[in-house]
């Protein structure tokens, strides 16, 4: 079997593929890579890509994604681009006593600007950018200093702030086991890698030690309805706040992430593929790009079937009238990057958007018109403390979770055809919701083991299967989940009716 090929030259092999004028390569005992230029004025020539480091996980992907958007626009009449002019090198950093919070902020903006490095990581990052803490707390002149980081790492934004309106009030110690505390130092170490001088070796220190003293804490609960409760809120968003419930209606029933719901292409009884056609599917993304969702282009399975009917989502004319409203209330961004590719910029604002409507502490009037409350979901891999409500308001994403639970249920779908359905990789559908799964495999594989020869007992007579069906069917039944009318079908088919 022929040896699989590093890294490196598979992205060399797609720049080639493309008749790319540029290659990456590395260099022994440095720590970024290059690029060289095969044909042209930059034949022969070779720059240090600073921008790009060895040791960073995704920057290879990122260096040949670069190189072939600028091919394309070298390849364009008039075109001057050339090896010189490439964005290979990071602004160099001034000395440490000249490193402002004003330069250090211009270095963040095309990080966390759409489509930068740091983009999708804005909840930890977000103290960085425009409006952020470190914009308001200090001045562009002010130089950075080790005691800014460390009292950030140490301290709550809140607090910190309050404190500095008034020192008489105490700065509030963060929970070192918490993500906050985690993200604040994952922000130090970023800094020190790039070359902030106030990012010391010895504040990182502090922060490690603190981070692994404190160990991990308990997940927060996670509040989560029965299938009954939630089809009930959702026939009753139907009737109060229609625009609302069909959203909530193709979360519940397709497993969508909340921002997802924009990007739905095709709608149930419209997916045409070489004439295999199905009517409970949804065609979610565009084929040709994976930036629109999460993991880009897929399609996703109603589980059950009857809840299309139930809500009434293939009444196509209705259903995409309402999503030409929802794009139009509140409207998808894109930006096009250097390289000419264009991405969706604002995801993560429309789900915060969906979170809100849910549970919005500041302005309790926005919220959908009736609660949706759960119980404590007790299946989660690392438990909750004694003192965790029993009972709490149900987040947009566990709307999404009960699917995958549904599906394990009520169905004999493989592992991966539900990791498919639902945009994840098999191996996180399998952590995530097959815990219990393997717990109680294993738990029947040691009793098998153990358990000592037991006298064999004649059982009675198996319950037929058809009555066995017939008992799920009226489970499902009062459930909501069938009609009466396909209840009625099996039960005449059962008895021979």
């Amino acid at each position: 079997m022929a040896a699989s090929k590093r890294p490196l030259d598979q992205a060399n092999g797609q720049l080639a593929a493309v008749g790319c004028r540029w290659r990456i390569r590395e260099e022994r005992r440095v720590n970024h890579y290059y690029v060289r230029g095969t044909r042209g004025d930059d034949r022969g020539k070779s720059r240090p890509a600073r921008s790009f480091r060895v040791d960073e996980p995704g920057d290879l992907e990122r260096l040949t994604t670069a190189l072939l958007g600028w091919e394309k626009q070298a390849q364009k009449r008039h075109s001057t681009l050339h090896l010189a002019s490439l964005e290979l090198d990071p602004d160099i950093a001034p000395k440490g006593s000249q490193q402002t919070w004003g330069w250090i902020l211009e270095l963040y903006r095309p990080l966390l600007a759409p489509g930068g490095k740091l983009s999708k990581q804005l909840g930890a990052f977000g103290v960085m950018g425009e409006g952020g803490y470190f914009s308001k707390r200090f001045t562009p002149q002010t130089v950075v200093r080790t005691e800014h980081l460390e009292q950030f790492g140490l301290y709550t934004v809140e607090s910190l702030k309050l404190n500095y309106l008034n020192p008489a009030v105490p700065k509030q110690a963060r929970e070192y086991s918490r993500s906050g505390f985690a993200d604040a130092k994952q922000i130090v170490y970023d800094m020190s890698k790039r070359g902030i001088a106030a990012a010391t070796p010895a504040l990182k220190a502090q922060l490690k030690l603190l981070r692994s003293e404190a160990g991990v804490a308990p997940a927060a609960p996670r509040f989560m309805p029965t299938d009954e409760e939630a089809v009930d809120w959702i026939d009753q968003l139907m009737e109060l706040d229609p625009f609302r419930g069909k959203f909530f209606a193709f979360v519940y029933t397709f497993g969508l992430r909340p921002h997802e719901v924009w990007h739905i292409n095709s709608f149930p009884g419209e997916v045409n593929v070489e004439n295999i056609c199905t009517p409970n599917v949804i065609e979610v993304g565009t084929f040709e790009g994976d930036e629109e969702t999460k993991t880009g282009f897929r399609f996703a399975v109603a589980c059950p079937a009857e809840l299309i009917d139930r809500w009434k989502l293939s009444d196509l004319e209705v259903i995409k009238g309402w999503h030409e409203e929802l794009l139009d209330r509140h409207k998808i961004k894109t930006i096009e990057l250097s390289d000419g590719q264009t991405i969706y910029a604002n995801n993560r604002a429309l789900g915060s958007k969906v979170a809100h409507w849910l549970n919005n502490k500041t302005k309790p009037d926005m919220e959908v018109p009736v609660k949706l409350f759960g119980r404590i979901d007790f299946t989660m891999k690392r438990g909750q403390t004694q003192k965790a409500p029993k009972k709490g308001r149900v987040q947009a994403y566990t709307i999404r979770h009960m699917w995958a639970l549904r599906a394990k249920r009520l169905t004999a779908w493989s592992t991966a055809a539900k990791a498919e359905a639902m945009g994840h990789s098999e191996s996180v559908h399998s952590k995530r919701y097959l815990v219990e799964e393997r717990k109680a495999d294993k738990l029947r594989s040691l009793i098998d083991a153990t358990a000592p020869p037991v006298e064999v007992i004649p059982q009675a007579p198996a319950e037929d299967d058809g009555i066995a069906k017939l008992r799920k069917a009226k489970g499902l039944l009062d459930q909501g989940l069938i009609t009466q009318e396909k209840f009625d079908l099996l039960q005449d088919k059962v008895l021979g009716l």
